[in-house]
């Protein structure tokens, strides 16, 4: 594929010379009603740098997206909203920020790589994507922050690795993940109003690595199943594990018990 050509449908347009084409290409109704245009795949090529937002916003025939050979180091707010036959996506190694809602409601998405120097997952990023199980990061990540409502309703994922770096996660970023069994966690400490796993929690089991503090609602972490943990600190010392984890009554390690009014004890 050429630098300097947009494929459309397998057709290739011309950028910049052909702008106009490639506008009328994809422009959709700004109500979101469907239109007849069918558009079910776009690749972008490495002239591209940057996009504009709602960029492709309700072609619901869209299902394959190729950014892979761009330039391109930000996704755009709302970019994919509602394209909700799209279940590829090849994000840029150039990537850094994923905007607000880029792939909101793109609910047959099943699988995205994260790459490597992307920083944040903003707000609402893959709200409702209903059918997106797998979520993986390139090795050595350098993600930050998970923003709110970033994976919002994403009721097929059962198992997400943060990564290392990651120091925030904003309010109710995995709230609805009702099939959530297994989380990763590493070096990572939480403290907000909101917390991140509302309405999944209780029925998560996690597999955390190295130290964990969380300090959110009583409500969600009132029991926390833990299948595995590694720290440097004495994991059988019962003040360390609740103190740990404020508003947890009950935290089960590898099937020990941990009471705020009990000794620890086995199962």
């Amino acid at each position: 594929m050429s630098d300097n050509y947009i494929t459309i449908n397998e057709q290739q347009y011309k950028y910049p010379s052909q702008s106009n084409k490639i506008n009328e290409l994809l422009k959709t109704n700004s109500d979101g009603s469907k239109n007849n245009k069918t558009i079910h795949s776009i690749i972008i090529p490495k002239c591209i740098s940057s996009i504009s937002d709602y960029r492709f916003k309700y072609l619901y025939d869209l299902n394959y997206l190729d950014m892979s050979n761009s330039d391109i180091s930000s996704i755009p707010m709302y970019m994919c909203i509602k394209c909700e036959n799209l279940n590829t996506i090849k994000l840029p190694s150039s990537l850094m920020y994923i905007n607000i809602g880029a792939f909101r409601d793109c609910k047959s998405l099943r699988d995205i790589k994260i790459p490597k120097m992307v920083n944040t997952i903003s707000s609402e990023c893959f709200e409702n994507c209903e059918n997106l199980i797998f979520v993986t990061f390139e090795d050595n990540s350098e993600l930050r922050t998970i923003s709110n409502h970033a994976f919002n309703n994403c009721k097929s994922i059962s198992e997400f690795i943060i990564p290392r770096n990651v120091y925030d996660i904003g309010m109710e970023a995995f709230a609805n993940c009702n099939s959530l069994k297994a989380i990763g966690m590493s070096y990572f400490t939480y403290d907000k109003a909101v917390g991140p796993f509302m309405k999944c929690i209780n029925e998560t089991s996690y597999d955390l690595k190295y130290d964990l503090s969380y300090f959110g609602l009583k409500g969600e972490w009132e029991i926390l199943h833990i299948n595995s943990f590694t720290s440097t600190n004495n994991v059988n010392n019962r003040e360390y594990i609740i103190g740990r984890f404020k508003h947890c009554d009950i935290v089960l390690i590898n099937k020990s018990i941990y009471s705020r009014n009990y000794d620890s004890y086995k199962l």
